[in-house]
Order: C-alpha cells, then sequence, then structure tokens
C-alpha cells in the first residue's frame, strides 16, 4: 500500500534535494525489456498502491547538485505549493511511469490529481516543472527564469494545464509537450526569451505518436522574444491538433 498523508513545510535543503517519494516497485521499470508495461506485472494494481496526499508547502532549495529538486513518483493528490528553488540541477518533476508505451490506447496514468502553483524556479541546469506520464495536473502562477531545458514540460500528460506561469530564458522552450500528451491547455502565461542561451527554442508544441488523438491549445499567452522562433509539430498523427489562438508576439 501507499505512504499517505504527508506534510513537508518550510524545510530548507542545501546540497540536497528535498522531497523524493516514490514506490519500492520502482526498480522493475528498467529491466523489462518485453514491451510490457513493468508495473502491471509488479506491485502496483489499483489506486489504493499509490501514494496518497501529499503537501509540499513553502520550502526552500538551493545549490542541489542532483537530479530534481522535489520529486514525487506514484503518487496522487499532490499539492506543491509556494517553493523556492534556486541554483540546482533541476526543479520540481511528477513522475508516473515509462513513456515507451505512449501509442498504448490503454495507457495507465500512475500519478495524478496534481497541484503546483506560486513555485520559484530560477537557474536549474535542467528542467523546470516537468511531468511523466500523469493525470490532472494544474500548473499556474509559478515564475520559472534559466533553465537548462524546458521551463514547463508535459509529457505523456492527460489533462495538463499551465495558467498565469511567467517563464524566462529556458533552453528547450518556456512550454511543451512530448510523447502523446492528451487535452494540454496553456492559457496566459507571460513567456521571454533574452537570448540567455545560444541556440535555445522559444515555444515548442511536439507530440510524437500514432493514432492516439492528441490536442495540445495554446491560448492567450504573451511571448516576448529577440531571435528565438516559435515552433510546434505533430509526427505521424492523423488525429492530433494544435491550436495557437489569441496569442500576442
Amino acid at each position: 500500500r501507499g505512504v499517505n498523508n504527508v506534510v513537508v513545510e518550510k524545510c530548507q535543503a542545501w546540497k540536497m534535494g528535498l522531497v523524493l517519494f516514490q514506490s519500492t516497485y520502482t526498480f522493475s521499470e528498467s529491466t523489462r525489456e518485453d514491451g510490457k508495461d513493468p508495473l502491471k506485472y509488479s506491485g502496483i494494481r489499483n489506486d489504493d498502491d499509490l501514494n496518497n496526499n501529499k503537501f509540499i508547502l513553502g520550502n526552500y532549495v538551493t545549490d542541489n547538485p542532483n537530479s530534481a529538486s522535489i520529486m514525487v513518483a506514484y503518487s496522487k493528490n499532490i499539492v506543491a505549493n509556494n517553493n523556492v528553488i534556486l541554483d540546482s540541477s533541476g526543479g520540481i518533476s511528477f513522475w508516473g511511469g515509462n513513456l515507451y508505451e505512449y501509442n498504448a490506447p490503454d495507457l495507465t496514468y500512475y500519478c495524478k490529481n496534481i497541484t503546483v502553483n506560486n513555485n520559484i524556479i530560477e537557474d536549474v541546469a535542467n528542467g523546470g516543472i516537468w511531468s511523466s506520464r500523469v493525470c490532472d495536473i494544474t500548473a499556474s502562477n509559478n515564475v520559472i527564469k534559466r533553465c537548462g531545458d524546458v521551463g514547463l514540460d508535459y509529457e505523456g500528460t492527460l489533462h495538463g494545464v499551465g495558467t498565469g506561469n511567467v517563464i524566462h530564458d529556458c533552453k528547450n522552450g518556456c512550454l511543451a509537450t512530448l510523447y502523446n500528451s492528451q487535452k494540454i491547455l496553456f492559457e496566459g502565461n507571460m513567456c521571454v526569451d533574452n537570448g540567455y542561451y545560444e541556440n535555445s527554442q522559444f515555444m515548442l508544441a511536439h507530440t510524437n505518436n500514432s493514432g492516439i488523438k492528441v490536442e495540445i491549445d495554446f491560448r492567450g499567452n504573451t511571448f516576448h522574444a529577440t531571435t528565438r522562433v516559435v515552433g510546434t509539430s505533430i509526427q505521424s498523427s492523423s488525429e492530433g491538433k494544435i491550436i495557437i489562438q489569441d496569442n500576442t508576439f
């Protein structure tokens, strides 16, 4: 069974990540080579096996050389609000399983019901806020600056919203989707690229799937860039759809 009802609040971490929630079953992911979902053949059978009710509030992380400063895996009902992450390897990550099955019509999401609001993430070597194979995530009013990867990145995610965020100078895109992300809305975000990273990408909506309907909606965002481009693509998808509407460039 999962570990339930955990609050991590107003803690400080230096030279280390602050939070890591995961399941004991995650080791099997790297050992399956037969194309089957490893979690279906290990311990996680249903929602009762997921960690439940995680509250990560008002914490401070700096100079963390590891990967994510806050990492939550195989959990449901997660709130990560008002945290500050500075000068570290990575920001906030949510993990719900490997992405290699993104063509599966019955894909199961092992991380879900996530709120990530009012965080400050600056000067991280990797991504700012990143989700892999999660369901129902909302990221609002975060400030994300100078990331070596994507600022706000939904990968293999179902029902993702990003609204009211301020995102500056992220090397691989301010807003991005990958791997069969479905029903994603980016609305009312402020994205700025002042050329902090050479050869960076400004905004990227990118799905890599076939046969699964993909819907990505960029609506009412503001983009300021010096030399960067706005790019979208759908690879091998006959039913995919990207909407770019009422944005300011």
